[in-house]
């Protein structure tokens, strides 16, 4: 079919949906030092330490005195050091950034490379399908719900992880270096390989990489490439795969076990695996095993799949967030897959290889991430009963939501060419984007207490919270928290709950050292009259509330 749209308007429409995408993110980022959850901050807070000192972890001298309990979620305290409990590659890798430029850009470096992957999603779905399915796809990634929010999410690792494993699927398929690069250096010899080989280990390159920020993924990568060299078996030679394994193994094998012991004290030891009195936002951590000795004494089908095989949650959260949530897309992505394979007799055997291929691999990831993630169930929300788009499973099937786009592309790329006139496609074409673009931007901006309009709205409030809880606590003050250490970390020492036997237990050593407050949701009287008249009483100590802000208030401890 001919293009409907001149190549120059292409070019048009797609930076200004990039643009779009980028700008749109700032609605959070212009609200610095403040994140949605503890991850975020954790994140942000080895990022600028590893940009400061060249270590992931930190030193607190409270924490180490007091039984290592003085610490916010997703943060281990291991004999007063401070470090991540999730993986170490995005404080490594942002930290490094922000220190060759400014600690100002470390909330537009996941935008910024968001955007350059959507460049390169365009070049391989090019590459695979044709320039009309590509352009639209693009657009369709660009704004892409999940996508959009979670490039607004910027120090959450999943839209750098899998740009990260976009490019690395650029340089496996486009070839940039082989078709771009080469021609013009011609007069470069190598005795034992040709130029274009430099393709495989640059994408071995960021396959690294997609490795050091969340090695858990390693399993289900291995097995895509595994498809891929299937595909392309009559094509690539064992000397590129061994340029692709040693790109990997520079850029994430190796990185990862050093990092990890100059971290942690152990090679194949994570934050996950650390141990400790300590629980992620969105992971429990309740071993204290190293890695290898998990993988080691645990049968195969654990270690493949941590959270087990659940097949009521899998098809539950599915639909609630995979088919549900970006309905529209749903639609659109069907009607794509069923194209993939039907019709097929004006197809080339190339394409129709090519085809296949993607269909098989989209089946491969979507259901390998569906029974990995789907069979557990997150607790992101304090109301378990509402599915949006902050929860988790939408961030951790992002590679699914990406590979979706092309199928949707190719939909409206068959709906149009059915349309009688050159008119009615152009305008069967602007009729889909212009409705996923609206029901995208209210997805992201409006939907419920997680759009990021509200989001935004929260954190002024917050940051009015903070600004004044600042100013009357010392430096060295203790706020005991539930859910609000992301307001006040680093700022001032946290730990976390209240109600918990551990911290009542500690109440009476800290207060003899520091001030201690505690921040939450206002206390109804009856509540604050037990905790007086029984208790705190037992441990000597009462509450008394010092100011409320909106729902929330803060009260100080003290002694009687």
């Amino acid at each position: 079919m001919r293009q409907l749209f001149s190549q120059k308007k292409e070019v048009l429409w797609i930076i200004a949906f990039l643009l779009i995408a980028f700008f749109g993110a700032g609605v959070l980022l212009r609200h610095q030092g403040m994140y949605v959850s503890p991850d975020e901050t954790a994140n942000a807070f080895f990022s600028e330490t590893f940009a400061a000192t060249g270590h992931v972890f930190s030193f607190d001298s409270l924490s180490s005195t007091f039984d290592d309990l003085i610490h916010p979620r997703s943060i281990l305290s291991k004999e007063g050091r401070l470090v991540p409990a999730g993986f170490l590659g995005l404080p490594v890798l942002y930290g490094w950034v922000i220190n060759m430029l400014s600690t100002d850009v470390l909330p537009w470096i996941t935008p910024f490379i968001a955007l350059l992957a959507v460049l390169a999603w365009y070049a391989i779905v090019r590459k695979s399908f044709d320039q009309t399915v590509a352009f639209y796809a693009t657009l369709l990634l660009a704004l892409h719900p999940a996508w959009w929010y979670y490039s607004a999410r910027s120090l959450m690792p999943n839209v750098l992880f899998t740009s990260l494993l976009i490019f690395a699927c650029c340089f496996l398929i486009v070839r940039p270096w082989r078709e771009k690069v080469t021609p013009h250096l011609h007069i470069l010899r190598f005795p034992f390989f040709s130029t274009h080989i430099f393709d495989f280990f640059f994408a071995g390159v960021f396959l690294g990489l997609c490795f050091f920020v969340r090695p858990s993924e390693f399993i289900w990568i291995a097995g895509a490439l595994g498809l891929l060299a299937l595909s392309f078996r009559h094509t690539w030679k064992w000397k590129d795969l061994v340029a692709l394994l040693f790109g990997w193994i520079l850029c994430g094998f190796v990185p990862l076990l050093l990092f990890q012991y100059w971290t942690y004290g152990g090679w194949f030891t994570t934050g996950y695996t650390l141990g400790g009195n300590t629980t992620s936002a969105l992971e429990t951590v309740t071993i204290s095993l190293s890695a290898w000795e998990r993988f080691s004494t645990t049968p195969p089908a654990t270690w493949i799949f941590p959270f087990g095989i659940h097949l009521w949650s899998v098809a539950t959260h599915v639909w609630q967030y995979g088919l549900q949530l970006f309905w529209w897309m749903t639609v659109l992505c069907l009607g794509g897959f069923a194209l993939l394979f039907f019709p097929r007799q004006h197809r080339s055997p190339e394409r129709r290889q090519r085809y296949s291929t993607y269909g098989l691999l989209f089946l491969f990831v979507g259901s390998w991430l569906a029974l990995l993630y789907g069979s557990w169930t997150f607790y992101d929300n304090p109301d378990p009963t509402q599915i949006t788009i902050a929860n988790s499973y939408v961030r951790y099937w992002l590679p699914m939501f990406v590979l979706s786009t092309p199928l949707a592309a190719l939909f409206i790329d068959w709906f149009a060419r059915h349309a009688n006139t050159g008119w009615l496609k152009k305008a069967t074409v602007v009729f889909f984007l212009t409705v996923c673009f609206f029901l995208n931007v209210y997805t992201v901006f409006f939907r419920g207490d997680d759009g990021l309009f509200r989001v935004a709205s929260t954190w002024r409030e917050d940051a009015e919270v903070r600004e004044y809880v600042l100013g009357i606590t010392d430096s060295e003050s203790v706020i005991v928290v539930d859910r609000a250490d992301k307001i006040f970390f680093p700022y001032r020492h946290v730990i976390y709950p209240l109600r918990s036997d551990t911290t009542y237990d500690l109440l009476p050593r800290l207060i003899l050292h520091s001030s201690v407050y505690y921040y939450g949701i206002t206390l109804p009287q009856e509540d604050v009259d037990y905790l007086n008249t029984r208790k705190l009483k037992e441990y000597g100590l009462q509450i008394e509330q010092v100011e409320t802000f909106y729902e929330e208030s803060l009260y100080h401890f003290y002694s009687l």
